[in-house]
């Protein structure tokens, strides 16, 4: 096969004018004697006419996430009654039809991606099914991956959140209009974010010897070219691992990702059918989830509510300068939170996002998650807060029996042990009390005793939304000491 397929002047002005003819697979190139080096794909189960390369296959860089000069790839339809070959074209101009060789087999490529050496003369490659497939090739290994694709969404608005695809329909091909569709009808959307996906990951790995780890990554999910933008009716241009779509109304949504097989561009369109206008609710609970806990929720820490201030908890926990963390309302992935960045945080108030939360210095800290309805209600804002952990005693029995709050009187010190000492009790009776300090972070109908606690056998135990805790009896010259990290504490 000496003559080959280009993109010609003939082409990018039919393009370019729009006309019916170029609408037509069979037009889309232009039978010529010279070719760009580069490959090709050709073939009965292509959609353009057989026998011919097609000019539309110009392999496109977009969707590598590795610098890599010789790979390429481009999404393309196949049809599973046809086969088709890998057409290699040198600086010499000269085409050379590649068929399947041997499989490649790499222990850390993505399992379910066919990959097989390019045997020049070999046997035609072929899919199982009509569909539409990503067609990557490896230049240097001589090396063909076949990629299925099956979209899907996934995001913090849908039902399985950032863990779980939702499928959507099976692909359609347009014939008239050259477009493959992906369509989902009736899906549940919160007011927050959403990506397309497939393939289960974020990206595939395939074998490259060109790379270092030995596979090269390729995105799989797309996303807005734009930095920012909300899912509309008005179709909006997707690029391989681009930005998140913004949801902006809560409710039944019919969701559309296409690909251009002309342009072999995605673009992306959602229309809100139903919309929800209940309101959210604030969180009951609250969990913090790290390296702390081994990233393990059995082990995460339980938050305690603040006595009377839906959605707010407070802790306080010791965590290292390597140590990453985050927030969620249950003891599952979905609607975890952490910070906006990747930069280590000291004392303040900070805005919540999708990072782990870093620390500047080890030590402890006071932590404190707040939360609000949105403006319109539809959604929950959050915020979370990294404080200085004063704690205090309270009380008649305490040495400022005169319960003044935040009494440096009454103030524990923390030991190189790590153990919480408070002073010296300074009378004997029934009823010491003890509370950690908030009120530089919750103001609105603050009082010390939203955050109290005390020590029963042994056991820290928080008041949380509960009404006065027992009178704990001591004796005047006793200390109260604490070890938050155990949950523990003693009275001696």
């Amino acid at each position: 096969m000496k003559k080959i397929f280009l993109y010609t002047a003939t082409y990018l002005l039919l393009l370019l004018m729009g006309t019916s003819c170029a609408q037509d697979p069979e037009a889309w190139g232009k039978i010529v004697t010279d070719a760009k080096p580069g490959a090709y794909i050709s073939g009965t189960a292509t959609i353009y006419k057989e026998g011919s390369l097609a000019s539309a296959c110009a392999l496109s860089k977009a969707d590598l996430d590795t610098d890599s000069a010789d790979i390429s790839s481009i999404y393309t339809w196949l049809k599973k009654d046809g086969t088709f070959n890998i057409i290699q074209v040198g600086k010499d101009g000269k085409p050379v039809s590649y068929g399947k060789g041997d499989a490649v087999t790499n222990a850390t490529a993505t399992a379910g991606i066919e990959t097989n050496k390019l045997t020049e003369a070999g046997t035609a490659f072929s899919v199982s099914n009509d569909g539409l497939y990503m067609v990557v090739v490896n230049n240097k290994d001589n090396q063909v991956s076949i990629v299925p694709v099956l979209f899907g969404i996934i995001g913090d608005a849908t039902v399985g959140a950032w863990s779980t695809e939702t499928t959507m329909g099976a692909p359609v091909y347009d014939s008239e209009q050259n477009y493959v569709t992906f369509t989902l009808k009736g899906a549940t959307l919160d007011k927050k974010s959403v990506k397309f996906r497939y393939g289960g990951n974020w990206g595939i790995e395939i074998p490259s010897s060109e790379i270092a780890t030995g596979t090269a990554t390729i995105h799989t999910n797309m996303g807005l070219v734009a930095k920012t933008g909300n899912l509309t009716e008005a179709y909006s241009e997707c690029k391989g691992g681009g930005e998140n779509f913004s949801v902006d109304k809560k409710g039944t949504w019919d969701i559309t990702i296409r690909l251009n097989l002309k342009t072999k561009v995605f673009s992306a369109s959602g229309k809100c059918t139903g919309e929800d206008t209940s309101t959210a609710e604030l969180p009951t609970t609250m969990f913090m989830i790290g390296d702390p806990y081994g990233w393990d929720w059995a082990k995460s820490h339980q938050m305690t509510p603040v006595n009377g201030i839906d959605g707010a908890f407070w802790a306080i926990q010791y965590v290292s300068a390597t140590d990453g963390i985050k927030f969620c309302n249950e003891m599952k992935w979905g609607n975890d939170f952490g910070a906006t960045s990747k930069d280590k945080l000291g004392i303040g108030e900070y805005e919540s996002g999708g990072e782990n939360i870093g620390f500047s210095a080890p030590g402890f800290y006071l932590f404190i998650v707040k939360t609000a309805l949105s403006a319109d209600k539809q959604s929950v804002v959050k915020k979370f807060v990294i404080a200085q952990p004063n704690v205090y005693l309270m009380g008649s029995l305490a040495p400022d029996a005169t319960w003044a709050t935040n009494s440096a009187a009454n103030k524990f010190t923390i030991g190189d042990d790590k153990i919480f000492v408070s002073p010296a009790i300074a009378t004997t009776g029934n009823g010491i009390r003890m509370y950690v300090s908030l009120s530089d972070y919750i103001t609105t109908g603050w009082d010390w005793w939203r955050s109290e606690f005390n020590v029963y056998d042994g056991v820290i135990t928080f008041r949380g939304n509960g009404g006065d805790q027992t009178a704990v009896a001591v004796t005047a010259g006793q200390k109260v000491k604490l070890n938050f990290t155990e949950g523990t504490g003693v009275i001696e």
